[in-house]
């Protein structure tokens, strides 16, 4: 039987294992994930920042290419003026060019506007997100801490539980055998019984009998007595013990 229990007590360890890692790799996976996704997040404010900066070259490329064209149309408009005649429709259609290009840096002023807007939102979002994911993080750190405990304070009652069954089982059992006259066997379960609690003051009793009566071992009787007497039986009992004690010492 004391293989049985030892038996029951790793199969629980066991499964308090098992469960553990299981905890221990949803909760690597969960950090994984989140790692993940905040890698991805940053990839992706890296790709907007690097297409903000493309942007920013072409317009800079723009704006030299509209003085440059610029300074060309005025070169052409003065010439316009000395020579008036026919340059009519020309002229037009240069102040028309010149709208155009202007209305195209507008343009390109506007969306470089709206890609700074969307680059801080972003980069806002992103932070919001982490900031979401860190305590999402947090609160199932949490969660498996108290789990964690929670088995924890189950195994040591299953642990308590199963103690004080085989204290019963172990004395009940040397009850038996000092009922059926196999001493020997019951001085085992009987010591087996002080393994798990060495404060069980019947077993004490039984022995100090067993020892005093059957084998005349008065020192190992003498022992058991006065363990039993710490223990603060009931009066009647005690003084029993008492005056056995006396007699052992004649």
């Amino acid at each position: 039987m004391p293989s049985l229990d030892k038996k029951i007590l790793g199969l629980i360890g066991g499964i308090l294992t098992v469960l553990l890692v299981v905890v221990g790799l949803r909760y690597s996976a969960e950090v994984r994930k989140n790692r993940l996704l905040l890698a991805e997040n940053q990839k992706t404010v890296a790709s907007v920042e690097e297409e903000v900066q493309k942007l920013q070259k072409t317009l800079s490329e723009t704006r030299e290419r509209n003085i440059i064209d610029s300074k060309k149309i005025s070169s052409q408009f003065e010439q316009c003026l000395k020579e008036r005649s026919g340059v009519s429709t020309e002229l037009e259609a240069t102040k028309k060019l010149l709208e155009n290009e202007r209305n195209g840096v507008e343009v390109a002023n506007v969306s470089a506007s709206k890609l700074r807007d969307e680059v801080i939102r972003l980069e806002r979002k992103n932070q919001e997100d982490v900031a979401d994911v860190e305590k999402s993080l947090k609160k199932k750190v949490r969660n498996y801490e108290a789990r964690i405990l929670s088995l924890e304070a189950a195994l040591e009652k299953a642990q308590k539980k199963l103690k004080n069954e085989a204290e019963r089982y172990h004395y009940n059992l040397g009850v038996i055998y000092s009922q059926q006259k196999e001493f020997d066997s019951a001085v085992t379960e009987f010591r087996t019984v002080l393994g798990y609690n060495p404060k069980n003051a019947q077993a004490h009793y039984n022995l100090g009998i067993i020892y005093d009566d059957y084998f005349k071992d008065k020192k190992n009787a003498s022992v058991h007595y006065h363990s039993f007497l710490d223990l603060g039986p009931k009066p009647e009992d005690a003084e029993a013990v008492r005056e056995w004690l006396i007699n052992l010492d004649k």
